[in-house]
Formats: structure tokens, C-alpha cells, sequence
């Protein structure tokens, strides 16, 4: 599979064993506050509401963020 995409082997197997970077992390915890307030609410909430829940939270994140997961339906 290494030959077909052009990568190494080792470079591979180092981006495989990598950590999460500091935003992925940041981005996980976004996704769980999200889906918490969307099933909090009933399922009923779209993007805009979402986005001004959290802002009561005093979490920051713009509209698209918190659309993402709805959106593309990621389940959780």
C-alpha cells in the first residue's frame, strides 16, 4: 500500500503512532460538548442554537464547527 500512495514505509508507521495534535484534541471535546446539547435538546436543535448554547457556556466556537456533526451525521 506504501508503493501505490508513494510513501514510506517509516513514514507511514510514524504518522500511524503519532499523537493527536493539541486542535484534534481541542476538536474531540468540541464534538462530545456538541452532541451533548443536540441530545440534550431532543435532537432538535440545529447550528445557531447550538452555537449560542455553548456560547452561554463560555465555550468559543463558531457556527460551522457545531454544524459539522449533525451535518454529516456522526454519531457518537
Amino acid at each position: 500500500m506504501c508503493g501505490l500512495l508513494r510513501i514510506s514505509r517509516s513514514g507511514f508507521y510514524a504518522w500511524i503512532m503519532r499523537k493527536p495534535g493539541k486542535r484534534d484534541q481541542a476538536n474531540q471535546l468540541l464534538d462530545v460538548k456538541i452532541k451533548s446539547v443536540f441530545a440534550a435538546h431532543h435532537k432538535r436543535y440545529g447550528a445557531p442554537r447550538i452555537t449560542r448554547a455553548l456560547k452561554k457556556q463560555n465555550e468559543l466556537c463558531s457556527q460551522t464547527p457545531s454544524f459539522l456533526p449533525i451535518r454529516f451525521k456522526v454519531r457518537g
